[in-house]
């Protein structure tokens, strides 16, 4: 890959450097992943509603549903999954994906920039200390309904921004 970001890796920067420059930011802080909940997912809309009481924006699939985004990326372009598990209890930290380049990819596009992509997750673990559960890799209740519903939404958002993600 020519670029070490691609997607909303690149979006971001472009949005940390313009708020830099307009001294929004200081020039050592950095901009996390949140503004992902203001990126539109269809229909102008930053959110889709699963049913009353549940919705879901394009932050949810970095923190909470990224096993289903991991999996739908692998079902669609055949991406190895990497889960990545809590050293001390085993919970799951992130779920996504590597190509055949050594690219990870999640919500937030491509990147073969290892230390950056793992910086999401330093309030959780050092991005040395990961670990990959190969016999984990699916969401094993993808028949549920609201997680049908989950996947779609990951169907569609990669179908929106397919360049992000290929």
């Amino acid at each position: 890959m020519e670029n070490e970001l691609q997607g909303f890796y690149l979006e971001r920067k472009i949005l940390e450097d313009n708020k830099k420059d307009s001294g929004e930011l200081k020039e050592n802080e950095k901009l996390d992943f949140s503004f992902l909940q203001e990126i539109y997912i269809l229909d102008n809309k930053y959110s889709l509603l699963i049913n009353e009481d549940f919705e879901v924006d394009l932050y949810d699939f970095l923190h909470g549903y990224c096993k289903f985004f991991s999996t739908c990326l692998h079902d669609k372009f055949g991406y190895e999954i990497i889960n990545i598990y809590d050293n001390n209890d085993y919970s799951l930290i992130h779920s996504f994906c590597i190509d055949e380049e050594g690219n990870f990819i999640d919500i937030r596009g491509k990147t073969t920039n290892e230390e950056f992509f793992f910086s999401e997750f330093d309030d959780w673990i050092s991005y040395y200390e990961w670990q990959e559960n190969p016999t984990d890799n699916r969401p094993q209740d993808l028949e549920a309904e609201i997680d049908r519903e989950i996947y779609n939404i990951c169907e569609l958002i990669i179908n929106q921004y397919i360049e992000f993600y290929k």
